[in-house]
């Protein structure tokens, strides 16, 4: 079991800056990559044949959306990280920087983190709200 001995506030405008100072490092495009129109349309269409055939009847938009937010969003999420640790040497000190302002951890107390609990900040960064209307905004740009 992953620990979280950490707490991550809201992230602010503030949190634009180191934000933008990583992705530049990776790359716009890369980042956008981890947006794929067509991959996300499989997987709606692939959402709605199996809500379709498990219970036609029952399904509503609103489980509809849930599941494809879902399903899209741990999509989104494995490549997002998947893309920070395959850059990791290019952005170490940046995002030690980044989880530190969020955590009120030191960059030294985030460096020291088990990997596990590491990997499981990054996951939950992305899983918050203010980051998803960030990369809703970005990615519409994207397009």
């Amino acid at each position: 079991m992953v620990e979280r001995n950490y707490e991550l506030r809201k992230l602010c405008a503030d949190d634009i800056f180191p934000m933008v100072n990583i992705i530049s490092k990776i790359g716009i495009e890369n980042m956008a990559d981890c947006f794929d129109a067509k991959e996300m349309a499989d997987i709606m269409n692939s959402v709605d044949s199996t809500l379709d055939e498990a219970d036609g009847k029952e399904s509503s938009d609103n489980t509809m959306a849930d599941v494809l937010t879902k399903q899209i969003g741990i999509k989104v999420i494995m490549k997002l990280v998947g893309l920070l640790l395959k850059n990791f040497g290019k952005i170490k000190r940046e995002l030690y920087q980044f989880l530190a302002g969020l955590s009120g951890m030191t960059e030294k107390e985030i460096a020291a983190l088990p990997l596990g609990t590491f990997t499981q900040m990054i996951v939950d960064v992305f899983k918050k709200e203010e980051f998803s209307d960030f990369f809703q905004v970005v990615s519409g740009l994207l397009k």
